[in-house]
């Protein structure tokens, strides 16, 4: 992706930095480090804090629970038998499948599961989607030579206008890259989930616990399994413009072919979902993910920086 361009640029502005800085910014000073060991243990401090609904209830989460059954699906989460009896002995809904009459999410733990079963009922239909990405309010601080790269920085996090992300997917014609994914989020990765009506619609927040990665020559790929990864967005562990939230592993592998020595390390909070979904379908009207991202590259011949924003993630025009 952006590796060639980026290896190019920091070769050129390190030959420089090497020059006229190398007695200066050999080791990252004892004042960065300790503003580093505050913002981490901040981090752990914020992520402890953090209860889960699991916690809140006093309960082992979504199992506890018979499975949601939307309108058009079965227990099983396929269609209705075609032309079968419905459930109260009435015909079966025109095409086959039974309908059910909506229920609106009684609690946190209910709204939790009527969100997966949603996300479940979108990727079962294939169905087709417009979708972006973009990450604003961004700031970046750091080694003077590292702001002279500011826009690879940039570029490599997917953060600013320049950088916003856009997908078209044609309903039924999926490819090998899944934009929308299965949602795995359990009661102990959400803090609150509410379930409101507005227009005739529900509206659903869920608010996810914050969560952080790292990377480096010691531990270049980390899984993509913090909540937000599991909330049904495109995630991985290499460098493609396509995946949403840019893991320390994503931010690596951007670098490494220069700065094999180098160490990612990334955190995100503030991540909220909203879905807003048709009660009497089931079906998904829009769908979106916002957090709070920031990354801290060090040991890059002796620089380092940290690189912040908001990023947004919409799904919208659903085809079912």
């Amino acid at each position: 992706m952006v590796k060639k361009t980026l290896i190019l640029a920091i070769a050129a502005i390190i030959c420089v930095f090497l020059v006229t800085n190398s007695i200066k910014t050999a080791f990252v000073s004892y004042a960065d480090k300790q503003i580093e060991a505050a913002n981490a243990a901040e981090m752990e401090a914020m992520m402890e804090s953090e209860v889960g609904l699991d916690q809140m209830l006093g309960s082992s989460g979504t199992e506890e629970l018979p499975p949601v059954v939307l309108p058009g699906t079965t227990p099983e989460g396929g269609e209705g038998a075609e032309g079968g009896e419905g459930a109260e002995g009435g015909e079966g809904a025109e095409g086959g499948a039974q309908q059910t009459a909506p229920v609106k999410p009684a609690d946190g733990v209910q709204t939790l599961q009527y969100y997966n079963a949603v996300i479940d009922k979108a990727i079962n239909n294939k169905v087709g989607f417009s979708k972006t990405r973009t990450t604003d309010n961004e700031k970046m601080e750091g080694s003077a030579a590292l702001q002279a790269l500011k826009s690879l920085v940039y570029k490599f996090m997917g953060i600013g206008a320049e950088n916003a992300y856009t997908e078209n997917v044609e309903k039924g014609k999926w490819g090998d890259v899944a934009f929308l994914v299965k949602s795995q989020l359990a009661a102990a990765d959400v803090t609150a989930a509410t379930c409101v009506e507005s227009d005739g619609n529900y509206v659903i927040t869920l608010k996810l616990k914050s969560g952080a990665s790292s990377a480096g020559k010691a531990n270049p790929t980390t899984p993509a399994n913090t909540s937000l990864d599991k909330c049904g967005i495109c995630v991985g562990s290499e460098d493609k413009g396509y995946f949403d939230h840019k893991t320390a592993s994503v931010i690596y592998d951007a670098i490494a072919g220069t700065y094999a020595g180098a160490e990612v390390k990334e955190n995100y909070t503030n991540a909220t979902v909203v879905a807003t979904v048709d009660p009497a379908t089931g079906n998904l009207i829009s769908l979106v993910v916002e957090w709070n991202q920031a990354a801290t590259l060090s040991k890059l011949a002796g620089m380092s920086a940290t690189a912040s924003g908001i990023s947004h993630v919409t799904y919208k025009d659903f085809k079912y």
